[in-house]
């Protein structure tokens, strides 16, 4: 309405200025004919925003305003505008925010409620643990009555005849993937001593014993392709050598074996021989791989027992050891 006519002092409205407009028209159209028409068009048009003014004016007096729905609105408006600052600038994010607060304050009231419910969850999630890993742990101790009486034997075998061996079982102090046994080899290498931990007590040559023993048992359980013996034979000679060339002989018959051996009884039984050189090329040294011959490994079966000096004794010797290993093979 003030846009319109403005009573204000020192303002003036739109009526206000088309008048003093017609007052300034009128005044030209008595020098220049063609304003008279235009002064006729400004006095119509005066009229007609006249009579909006009495029109509008009429019926914004007999408004009636609900003063305090209206100051209801406007708090409401600002509370609105005042959350969209802080939480988003829709509707639709504000109202997301309530509801994940709505969800959390929920989770909050409920908190022991679901502490109870998840601790019964964790008690019963243990009791099922604990039958399972007893259940594992039966089973394991069956099967290590029998890995004990066959490690003890394949000893034997190797020329460890007082060989006491048990699997010690502890109960961890929590789960695991693998179950709560803890598992521990205890041998005894000689007659009357105590059972100690297998790792303590053992020299080199007795741990290579026991390592082939356990790879003899084990080898037709498992899935591995291929078995790497690194100098197995440590500390052993004589007709130890010989039964644990044998042994390895009898795994290779469902593994390919891969043996780095220096004695003779060892390689005997090999299928494929090979020697391992380093040659000195272009002041560099290299290693150097070679497959022998039927000849060159009778020499280098003859180098292994008797030395770098080759003989006609040694010889023979070597070739009627690869004669027996064959025999040996061919009865196994």
């Amino acid at each position: 309405m003030a846009y319109l006519n403005n009573e204000s002092f020192g303002s003036s409205g739109i009526l206000d200025l088309m008048n003093k407009s017609i007052s300034l028209i009128a005044n030209v159209k008595k020098f220049d004919e063609k304003f008279v028409n235009l002064h006729k068009q400004f006095e119509g048009i005066n009229y007609e925003l006249q009579d909006l003014y009495r029109e509008l004016r009429n019926y914004l007096d007999n408004i009636e305003v609900d003063s305090e729905r209206l100051n209801f609105l406007t708090d409401r408006i600002n509370l609105v505008n005042k959350l969209k600052k802080k939480y988003g600038n829709t509707i639709e994010k504000i109202l997301d925010f309530r509801n994940k607060s709505e969800e959390r304050l929920d989770e909050l009231l409920n908190f022991e409620k679901e502490f109870e419910e998840t601790n019964k969850k964790i008690l019963e999630l243990e009791k099922n643990l604990e039958i399972y890993s007893e259940k594992l742990s039966v089973k394991r101790k069956k099967i290590s009555n029998i890995l004990e009486e066959n490690i003890k034997r394949e000893l034997a075998d190797l020329n460890m005849t007082k060989v006491d061996f048990k699997v010690d079982f502890q109960k961890k102090s929590q789960f695991t993937s693998e179950g709560n046994d803890k598992i521990e080899f205890l041998i005894s290498t000689n007659l009357g001593e105590e059972l100690k931990p297998l790792s303590k007590i053992v020299s080199g040559g007795e741990m290579s014993r026991i390592m082939l023993a356990f790879k003899s048992i084990l080898a037709f359980f498992d899935q591995i392709p291929t078995m790497i013996f690194d100098e197995i034979d440590t500390g052993i000679s004589g007709r130890t050598a010989q039964i644990v060339g044998e042994k390895i002989h009898n795994i290779s018959r469902n593994h390919q074996v891969l043996c780095i051996s220096h004695l003779p009884q060892i390689a005997a039984l090999a299928d494929s021989h090979f020697v391992i050189n380093k040659v000195i090329l272009e002041d560099k040294t290299n290693t150097v791989i070679s497959k022998l011959s039927d000849k060159d490994r009778i020499e280098e079966m003859a180098r292994l027992l008797g030395g770098v000096d080759l003989t006609d004794t040694t010889l023979r010797h070597a070739s009627e050891m690869i004669d027996m290993s064959k025999k040996i093979k061919e009865r196994a």
